[in-house]
């Protein structure tokens, strides 16, 4: 059901911008995604109920901050000791995933409010709890690290941990909340050297809300692994 809700919001999103935005969603999402939703009965996975006039960017901003809530949800139970334990030498914590999806979240507010309003930066995190920033990866996000820097990062105590995933998480479902419809398509200036989807605030959105299910469903199975039960989404 979860993904049918997803295929859903794609279509609408399709049938509330064409045709004016075909080529552009043939350059973000690609030509066989449109030819699929323009060509399939895919319209019977639409809820009954769901309102075509609603706003598209109002719907992701929903389901972005969802998202959020439930990792925050799945973690909060756990012990220091959960969060921190991996299963071999190949295998981030659910600790780094957390602290990873926060720094993500960071960054998107930063790309949407300006320079310089990154959380992280601005409280000087990464020295306070003693990280080598040079190992961190891309933006200090963790995106690109090593194994090795990945397994030794010095994730601090779940407390710690969890108030600043809360509050760039928080400040990111703001500053998405902000988008309107006309500004799918609007360049932001990206920072770090990378230029994500050409800077198109829309898109960018998606590509986070993608990144993060997919460490979600990472911390599941780390959790699922030390015989605990439950789904983020159950």
């Amino acid at each position: 059901m979860a993904a049918q809700h997803a295929v859903a919001g794609d279509l609408a999103f399709a049938l509330r911008f064409a045709p004016r935005a075909a080529k552009r969603l043939n350059r973000h999402v690609g030509p066989l995604f449109w030819y699929d939703v323009t060509h399939t009965s895919l319209g019977c996975l639409i809820d009954s109920d769901y309102d075509m006039t609603a706003s598209i960017m109002a719907e992701l901003a929903s389901r972005y901050r969802r998202n959020q809530e439930n990792l925050l949800k799945l973690v909060s139970d756990l012990t220091d000791k959960q969060i921190a334990w991996t299963p071999n030498k190949t295998t981030p914590s659910v600790g780094f995933h957390v602290w990873h999806l926060a720094r993500w979240a960071d960054y998107l507010q930063e790309l949407i409010n300006g320079r310089g309003s990154q959380l992280w930066e601005a409280e000087g995190l990464a020295t306070q709890w003693n990280m080598e920033t040079k190992s961190l990866g891309y933006a200090q996000t963790g995106m690109e690290m090593d194994e090795k820097s990945a397994l030794a990062l010095r994730i601090p105590e779940k407390g710690i941990l969890l108030d600043y995933a809360r509050r760039s998480f928080a400040a990111a479902q703001h500053a998405v909340e902000k988008i309107e419809d006309d500004q799918f398509f609007a360049v932001y200036e990206c920072f770090h050297g990378e230029n994500w989807h050409d800077g198109h605030i829309g898109p960018i959105v998606m590509t986070w809300m993608t990144h993060d299910n997919r460490h979600l469903g990472m911390i599941e199975c780390l959790i699922g692994l030390q015989g605990q039960s439950g789904s983020a989404d159950a």
